[in-house]
């Protein structure tokens, strides 16, 4: 598994000329000429999932919620490991809570949506609102 300009791909032929990606996001196939194969890095392993949290809900409340996701991604075919990193940063909307999942770079497209799956699933049974862009107002009357 190679990536290669923000595609992620599998090698299937590699010539004297060219080397030859498939791609995992849509199946195309891409050609690079050789002479740019210093632009190709090895897929990882890793993938980073961010979480968006509510301000509103208390902190009990989410550790309770990235613990149930953690165990519920922990349980999906190919995924070796999961683990929460906690709150990661400060948006306007929303607090960001950052998962670690280890899983082969060929189902990473996968993994990632059945994780985002655990993430809504979790959140509805407890009642934790999706965060969305919000903004806030506020107008004065000039005497």
């Amino acid at each position: 598994m190679v990536q290669y300009n923000g595609d992620e791909g599998i090698v299937i032929s590699f010539n004297l000329r060219t080397t030859k990606i498939r791609s995992i996001a849509d199946n195309d196939l891409i050609t690079i000429c050789n002479r740019n194969i210093s632009e190709i890095t090895q897929s990882s392993d890793s993938l980073f999932l961010s979480v968006p949290v509510p301000y509103e809900e208390p902190v009990g409340k989410v550790q309770e919620a990235m613990n149930a996701i953690v165990e519920r991604v922990r349980g999906i075919e190919d995924v070796a490991r999961c683990r929460s990193l906690g709150l990661t940063d400060f948006q306007d909307s929303d607090l960001v809570y950052t998962l670690a999942v280890t899983c082969p770079p060929a189902v990473k497209l996968t993994g990632r949506r059945l994780a985002r799956q655990a993430v809504m699933e979790v959140f509805c049974s407890m009642g934790i609102a999706i965060p969305y862009p919000q903004m806030d107002v506020h107008m004065t009357r000039n005497a």
